[in-house]
């Protein structure tokens, strides 16, 4: 019967918050359309910069907290076991912030715009928060072996950001496609490449949070618990 553990929360607080910049377009031909009247809208639409993904990770502090209640830790918990009381706990949320410029060529006489996105994708841990209940903020033993446990979850939180950013980096242009994109308007190829963009997040974020949830359960395990109560001893009720 187990009457210390350590937890953490089983299912992130997950935030997707894209926020995306209005993209930019050539209505103009460059200088040297000008001076070559026989270069196609084709032509022109050949010359557009690459499209472009880039996803990086925010720095993520880790902010510690020792002043709250068995009860209050239960509460952020979402351990529903009897058998355990919450004595450690480590919070994070895992998002991310999008922008989406569009930049292409509008050949207005014929309706037809050809266009390439540049994203941007910047994930975030934040807010980070490490909990150890009040009650042994000040215990020579048992703080800082809750604590060790907590920086595990820590590092679980940070590795994985680490490795998601590479693998959504490689990700992104399958999923919205490194060819032009060709629409009847600018606005209309942007929206084609926004509707995308916000798909592949949210089935990125689903999948990190599954993930996120098995690694860190990988850590809680049995043994964890009664190195705990072995290292320090039961405590009295």
């Amino acid at each position: 019967f187990i009457r210390a553990a350590m937890r953490h929360p089983a299912v992130l607080a997950v935030v997707l918050a894209a926020a995306l910049a209005t993209g930019g377009c050539e209505r103009v031909a460059p200088a040297l359309a000008k001076l070559n009247p026989l270069r196609t809208f084709d032509s022109r639409c050949a010359e557009l910069a690459p499209s472009s993904y880039q996803v990086r990770v925010a720095d993520a502090s880790v902010a510690e907290d020792r002043t709250q209640s068995f009860d209050s830790l239960a509460r952020i918990s979402t351990s529903t076991s009897p058998n355990h009381r919450t004595v450690g706990l480590t919070q994070a949320r895992f998002g991310h912030r999008s922008s989406l410029a569009v930049n292409g060529i509008e050949d207005q006489r014929s309706g037809r715009v050809c266009a390439r996105p540049s994203v941007t994708v910047e994930l975030s841990l934040a807010p980070m928060t490490v909990y150890i209940a009040s009650r042994y903020r000040d215990d020579p033993c048992r703080q800082p072996l809750i604590a060790a446990h907590e920086q595990r979850h820590v590092e679980v939180y940070r590795d994985y950001a680490r490795e998601a950013a590479a693998r959504l980096e490689s990700e992104l242009p399958r999923r919205l496609g490194t060819g032009l994109i060709h629409a009847p308007t600018m606005a209309a190829a942007q929206e084609q490449v926004d509707a995308a963009l916000a798909a592949t997040m949210a089935e990125f974020i689903a999948d990190s949070g599954r993930i996120l949830d098995e690694r860190n359960a990988a850590i809680d395990t049995p043994e964890e618990y009664r190195h705990l109560t072995l290292a320090c001893g039961d405590e009295p009720d």
